[in-house]
């Protein structure tokens, strides 16, 4: 928890300093401060533990409850135009309340109790965990940095069409979260049995991998009436950026499969990270030269390109190095 509110310390900072010298970000600091709330929320959540005593069920149940009271909070709340900045309040109330009941939830049932730890074991949990750490922010920073990108290079319309279209695409990678979650503490046991561990990666390969290519097809072929429901008919020529997404979202899925669910869990995260940091690099290029040309589908084209090179470059060294 030192490391996570450490990293939170230092994020604010840059937040901080992002509305307050860049003309993009200064418009509306309050909104940005208000969402922020959801990064606390996150820190405060302990996904480590109800992964670590293979408890899944509680992040699920309190993800659901508290999404679903604070999204019917905004329908009844938000009003009118004026009353958009309660949106990221109730939003990032939500995640603190989830992650404050999560502590206090482990606290009263599982009897655990934080101390401060000294510098040297924070130290070297953090060393420990620096390639699955670089791998997490750099997703983080390649998943935003088409849009920034966009931002600069663009009107506000374009970026809100390709936003309401991202917004679908990440709700629908929500869908596979839990799950992968759930999945993560088997598959560190079962990947480190040698009996055990192909079978078990072809199995969810095949039953996972096989949903989010069905699924990708289904939003991929209703696509316009989807967006059409969602955003109504003025964002119906833009109904193609969330078919082409389903693409990015089943090499998505695939690679979370090779990635985390195999290589991280037998302890082979350094070939991951490797993969990772050469597929993200390749992105931001591609996306730094065509968005100010192609814009959104600049973005589209960079981010599958990337997801597809990342897929291969695992796959490569997991043949070459007999893993």
């Amino acid at each position: 928890m030192i490391i996570k509110f450490f990293l939170l310390a230092i994020s604010f900072v840059i937040l901080i300093v992002l509305v307050s010298f860049f003309d993009k970000f200064s418009s509306d600091p309050e909104l940005y401060f208000l969402t922020f709330g959801t990064v606390l929320g996150q820190v405060l959540f302990p996904i480590w533990f109800f992964q670590g005593v293979e408890k899944m069920k509680y992040i699920t149940i309190i993800n659901i409850v508290t999404k679903t009271l604070f999204a019917i909070a905004i329908f009844i709340f938000v009003k009118q135009a004026s009353d958009y900045y309660l949106v990221p309040l109730l939003t990032s109330l939500g995640a603190i309340l989830a992650g404050g009941y999560s502590l206090y939830l482990i606290y009263k049932k599982f009897n655990i109790k934080f101390s401060v730890q000294k510098f040297n074991v924070v130290t070297s949990h953090l060393k420990g965990g620096v390639h699955l750490f670089l791998t997490s922010a750099l997703s983080n920073l390649l998943t935003s940095s088409g849009t920034i990108i966009l931002s600069f290079v663009s009107n506000n319309t374009i970026v809100g069409y390709y936003s309401a279209s991202e917004k679908l695409f990440r709700a629908i990678v929500g869908l596979f979260t839990p799950v992968t979650q759930a999945l993560y503490p088997i598959s560190c046991t079962k990947v480190n049995q040698e009996n055990l561990a192909k079978p078990y990666i072809k199995k969810i390969f095949t039953i996972v991998g096989g949903i989010a290519l069905i699924l990708s097809l289904i939003v991929a072929l209703l696509s316009k009436p989807i967006v059409n429901l969602i955003y109504g008919i003025e964002f119906i020529n833009y109904s193609y950026v969330l078919a082409v997404m389903m693409i990015w979202l089943f090499f998505g899925v695939i690679n979370n499969i090779i990635g985390i669910q195999y290589l991280t869990a037998m302890r082979k995260d350094k070939v991951y990270t490797y993969s990772f940091v050469a597929a993200a690099s390749a992105t931001v290029i591609l996306n730094i030269i065509l968005i100010p040309h192609f814009m959104i589908d600049g973005i589209l084209f960079s981010m599958i390109f990337g997801e597809i090179l990342l897929t291969l470059s695992m796959l490569g060294l997991i043949f070459r190095l007999k893993l």
